[in-house]
């Protein structure tokens, strides 16, 4: 079983057993209502799944597969193991609420219903703006001033550009992802984040207002060697 496909069945089977856990809980016969619709279901859709499992095992021999046996699958490891996670705390939570006995689980859920109403345009504009990223950078210049063989003056730059990049995650990390697709070092994103974490030229002004300037210079001078130096740590163990 492919990685991807175990990892997708693990977040379903954790889903599931949360499920379960709240039905078992509830004593009203959700529990076996529950079993019982999971059985209908399988009972009217398994002839459809068998014939699709048959036509796709003859259409992948009849057919040559674009994929080939040394491609990476289509969901990255590390993206299904964070998938993962977000499943339990998402079911530990939701569990977690229910067992109050009161409206935290209804109020939960217009809440997430609410900043996805509110965030979703964001992040469409944000996904097709990691994809451009990707696909318009020159491959030259990212080998040159971002790759891992950039040395000083690709940490230097990340950190220059992580400081200089306005707004919060939604503008940076499809930067980060895009970048990191194009072909650009794991020390250079990591200064970059870094930078854009502890720099925040923008946020400057908003320091100096409400901590005043001494706290403020204490703050800068305290983190600015951070970013460069994570950069480098990062470029040190973890590039090959």
């Amino acid at each position: 079983m492919p990685t991807s496909l175990l990892l997708l069945t693990i977040v379903f089977a954790i889903l599931a057993g949360a499920s379960v856990l709240v039905a078992h809980q509830r004593h009203d016969g959700a529990l076996n209502a529950g079993w019982q619709s999971t059985w209908v279901m399988v009972r009217n859709t398994m002839p459809l799944f068998v014939f699709a499992w048959v036509f796709a095992g003859f259409i992948s021999v009849l057919v040559s597969s674009e994929l080939g046996p040394g491609k990476k699958p289509t969901i990255p490891a590390s993206v299904m193991i964070s998938a993962i996670l977000f499943a339990v705390l998402v079911a530990a939570s939701m569990t977690i609420a229910y067992g109050r006995h009161d409206s935290t689980l209804a109020k939960g859920l217009q809440s997430a219903w609410s900043m996805f109403r509110e965030m979703w345009l964001l992040l469409v504009v944000a996904w097709i703006f990691a994809g451009y990223i990707e696909v318009l950078l020159p491959t030259e210049f990212i080998a040159k001033w971002l790759g891992k063989g950039s040395g000083w003056q690709g940490i230097a730059l990340a950190c220059v550009a992580g400081g200089l990049t306005p707004g919060g995650p939604f503008v940076a990390m499809p930067v980060v992802a895009g970048l990191y697709r194009a072909g650009a070092g794991e020390g250079v994103l990591v200064a970059y984040i870094s930078a854009w974490s502890l720099y925040a030229l923008g946020r400057l002004p908003f320091e100096v207002t409400f901590l005043g300037a001494r706290l403020t210079v204490i703050r800068w001078v305290s983190t600015c060697i951070f970013p460069p130096l994570a950069g480098m740590i990062a470029r040190l163990f973890f590039e090959r």
